[in-house]
């Protein structure tokens, strides 16, 4: 969930071995649990949306690396992406990225564990 919307919904599982949002690819990068000791850390660019304002579009858009100018102006609602795996990235509906599995550190790989 980013701000007050539900960005993806699926198992445990899939959520950190196959995401399909960048905010939880982006938040999976700054575990610091999946990095080397010493080794720098991920960061997400940027703040959190105003709640206090309307929020059109993706609310991540602004920090996302994804991001083009379809995702802040269109409504993007969650859609089932794969078997019970929902996502409310434009861009993965699309197919027009894939985030899957490469930007889990080789460590998060080998400690691969069955939810």
């Amino acid at each position: 969930m980013d701000t007050v919307r539900i960005v993806e919904s699926a198992s445990t599982a899939q959520i950190f071995y196959e995401p399909k949002h960048p905010y939880n690819q982006a938040l999976q990068k700054s575990i610091p649990a999946l990095h080397e000791k010493g080794e720098t850390l991920h960061t997400i660019p940027g703040s959190t949306p105003d709640l206090s304002k309307p929020i059109s579009g993706c609310p991540f858009a602004p920090r996302c690396e994804f991001a083009q100018e379809k995702c802040v102006t269109s409504t993007i609602a969650p859609k089932e992406i794969a078997d019970g795996h929902f996502s409310a990235c434009l861009r993965i509906q699309l197919k027009e990225i894939d985030l899957t599995p490469a930007h889990l550190p080789e460590k998060a790989l080998a400690r691969k564990i069955n939810y």
